[in-house]
């Protein structure tokens, strides 16, 4: 499950956003309760540049309950520009990752 939804966030980093957008638009036909689909929206719009929606979908995945925090290092590159973001600072402290929250800028809103 790891590798499937940091996959968009890699593809969009090679420079494949064309087949990242697509898979998006396939995304959007069907479920949204589809397993780790909002997860995989995340990291697709992370990938894309598009901080607003991958926040947006990091929101919805807390406010599901979805297990993302404990599938990555939080100091790891992937997130840390979004540190800066208080919407995800405020996500970060939600999930009781205060410590995180010291590395970076934001503070919660």
């Amino acid at each position: 499950p790891h590798r499937m939804v940091v996959r968009p966030y890699l593809l969009s980093r090679i420079g494949q956003r064309a087949t990242v957008r697509q898979e998006l638009d396939a995304l959007d036909e069907k479920s949204s309760r589809e397993f780790q689909a909002t997860k995989w929206r995340a990291y697709a719009y992370l990938g894309l540049g598009d901080t607003t929606k991958s926040i947006d979908a990091f929101e919805r995945v807390a406010a599901n309950d979805e297990l993302w925090p404990i599938m990555h290092s939080f100091d790891d590159p992937l997130f840390v520009g979004l540190l800066r973001y208080p919407r995800y600072a405020t996500i970060l402290e939600r999930a009781g990752l205060r410590a995180i929250l010291a590395k970076g800028t934001a503070k919660p809103g």
